[in-house]
């Protein structure tokens, strides 16, 4: 017996609508397309721990992705504060780089007071740097970042 998939998800979505606090751990089946779009239809959500498995993305349709993408930064998740992920399977450029669009995705109308970003399987970030803009959107708001795993270079030392 697995992980929750998204068929099983699909059957319980009426039941989350009035989540604030929500936890996926290692093991569900879910795609990042299917994540976003489902966290997208609980409006209440403060707090989101989530583990975000890049093995799972390869199959996934990049144009519904991207019009999950385009919901997410017209609607958001207004009342977010805190997420905090965990990820595996992220080791190229392209895929830091989907990743910090998926999080800003999140976070992009809401007051996000906590952003934690941890590697499950050791993988450092020295690619995408687009989680600045992320940051910089919510340096009003954040009072708590932990990403040792994400390293900014800002040019040659």
């Amino acid at each position: 017996m697995g992980g929750i998939d998204a068929q099983e998800l699909q059957n319980v979505q009426p039941l989350l609508g009035h989540l604030t606090h929500l936890t996926f751990g290692p093991g569900h089946k879910l795609t990042k397309d299917v994540l976003l779009e489902s966290f997208l239809d609980i409006p209440q959500l403060e707090e989101l721990t989530v583990f975000y498995d890049n093995f799972l993305n390869g199959s996934i349709d990049e144009t519904r992705f991207f019009g999950i993408l385009h919901r997410a930064k017209e609607k958001g998740l207004p009342a977010l504060r805190s997420i905090i992920v965990q990820h595996q399977g992220i080791g190229t450029a392209i895929q830091f780089s989907d990743f910090f669009s998926w999080i800003d995705a999140l976070c992009i109308h809401c007051p996000l007071e906590r952003l934690e970003i941890h590697s499950d399987d050791g993988k450092k970030s020295y690619f995408d740097h687009s989680i600045l803009k992320t940051l910089g959107r919510k340096h009003l708001t954040l009072r708590r970042l932990v990403m040792p795993r994400v390293l900014v270079l800002t040019g040659p030392r």
